[in-house]
């Protein structure tokens, strides 16, 4: 995951929690972050005080530990992102595997929804009935980690 990919989870969860999107000092305090550079030298790029730089690293690290449940803080930032972001795409797999079908159109398309369909209407019944039913998820497949897969995961939050 880039560091742009990064600030714009930051910038979702701040402005969930505030309804305001991070501020020009707020993303420039999380890309030097991001690229591992202390706060002063962050502050001489913002050309403004080191105390203005940790009292805004402070009140992000905060704020991200707040909203996502968790001890956030400039030394796990970026682990935290990645881990939140992965999370966030096998629970959408998941979703996919469970409900059996996944559509960017817009409308689903079940067998019982095609014209001159083969299935008899005993087929359809099973079909219907297995969706509802609850699945054990604990044999499936680790999907992997997802590297240098940006426009795909694009279309999929496109299509959500």
């Amino acid at each position: 995951m880039n560091i742009e990919e990064m600030l714009k989870i930051a910038d979702e969860i701040v402005f969930t929690k505030t309804g305001q999107h991070l501020s020009d000092l707020q993303k420039a305090v999380l890309r030097g972050t991001l690229q591992h550079e202390k706060y002063k030298q962050i502050a001489k790029d913002l050309d403004c005080s080191e105390s203005r730089v940790r009292d805004i690293g402070s009140k992000l690290w905060q704020m991200l530990s707040e909203e996502l449940g968790e001890d956030v803080n400039k030394s796990n930032l970026r682990s935290t992102l990645e881990r939140l972001q992965n999370s966030n795409v096998l629970t959408f797999a998941q979703d996919v595997v469970v409900s059996g079908s996944f559509n960017i159109c817009g409308e689903a398309r079940h067998p019982q929804d095609i014209p001159n369909s083969n299935l008899n209407n005993q087929e359809i019944s099973n079909t219907q009935q297995s969706q509802t039913s609850p699945q054990d998820l604990s044999e499936m497949p680790y999907l992997g980690d997802f590297y240098n897969r940006t426009p795909e995961l694009e279309t999929l939050k496109t299509g959500i």
